[in-house]
């Protein structure tokens, strides 16, 4: 038997290339959803830990709270004049730390608060209960969301935080 080593044809060329070109934009897909999920999962564990640490202050300190917006959120600390422990209307915040206090969110990011009736405003007490602006109760959930993936944060009334 006489066996001739033969080339390629253009069609054998173009099938091999567009197979290589769906590998490739399957994998460039996956790659992007899940740095997607990282970033979410980076914020999520960034404002647990913020809360953590306004929690903690706030029994061991003065009232710290957070300030939620759809793209950022701040971290403040309440002037509190008659140290009643209470946010009264007269009262003022200021950032903390001063001027890091403020944590934007990643590109196409957005923040979610279903508490306090559309305040934004969460607070914590001496007893490390979550509070409202009118410092009723602030229980309920926080969540990041980015292109239709979500990472959300319940706080529960007795001011446990976690992630679900």
């Amino acid at each position: 038997m006489d066996y001739k080593i033969r080339g390629i044809t253009f069609i054998e060329l173009i099938i091999v290339l567009t197979i290589i070109g769906i590998i490739t934009l399957l994998a460039a897909v996956s790659v992007r959803w899940q740095a997607n999920e990282s970033r979410l999962s980076e914020m999520r564990d960034r404002f647990l830990a913020d809360c953590e640490f306004i929690r903690i202050n706030s029994i061991a300190r003065e009232p710290h709270g957070i300030f939620m917006y759809p793209g950022k959120y701040e971290i403040r600390r309440l002037h509190d004049v008659n140290k009643n422990f209470i946010r009264d209307m007269t009262e003022s915040t200021y950032l903390f730390p001063d001027p890091d206090g403020t944590i934007v969110l990643g590109e196409g990011m957005t923040l979610a608060w279903n508490s306090c009736k559309k305040n934004n405003e969460l607070w914590f007490d001496r007893k490390g209960i979550p509070r409202c602006q009118n410092w009723g109760l602030g229980m309920g959930t926080v969540t990041f969301e980015r292109d239709d993936q979500k990472k959300t944060i319940s706080i529960d009334r007795g001011g446990r935080i976690k992630y679900e």
